[in-house]
């Protein structure tokens, strides 16, 4: 299964700090406007290819005057959901890089990889590193 950690596009951004995302509503309208794409621009990640609202994660844009908004609330939100995400490590590490570079964007300090990532977690981004070097 591959995923894909999109981009990092901060504009056109929300400095809106509540978050109230329905998959059915929400997702349903970016679909609509943007395809599956944009979908995926929407979320921290996704499984290439999908067209299932389940191989989407942590959104955190927003369809907002017709345009994909970047969402202060749905970064914090996608952050603090990302600890429990079922997902590999070496892609949560990614995904955490991603929503940082949105806490950067809005001037706030992104959680510490321990509150994020269990010991586990940490182990094997350790030997997925070795292996890599």
């Amino acid at each position: 299964m591959g995923y894909v950690v999109p981009a990092v596009k901060n504009n056109p951004s929300s400095d809106n700090k509540t978050w109230n995302w329905q998959w059915s509503r929400d997702a349903n309208s970016i679909i609509s406007k943007l395809g599956w794409t944009g979908l995926g621009q929407a979320c921290g990640a996704y499984v290439k290819g999908s067209q299932n609202k389940t191989d989407y994660f942590l959104p955190h844009h927003k369809l907002i005057n017709g345009k994909l908004t970047l969402v202060r609330g749905g970064v914090r939100a996608a952050m603090q959901r990302l600890k429990s995400t079922k997902l590999p490590a070496t892609v949560k590490l990614k995904i955490y890089s991603h929503l940082a570079a949105h806490y950067r964007h809005f001037g706030d300090e992104a959680p510490k990889y321990k509150e994020i990532f269990t010991p586990e977690e940490v182990d094997d981004l350790i030997d997925f590193l070795c292996e890599e070097m």
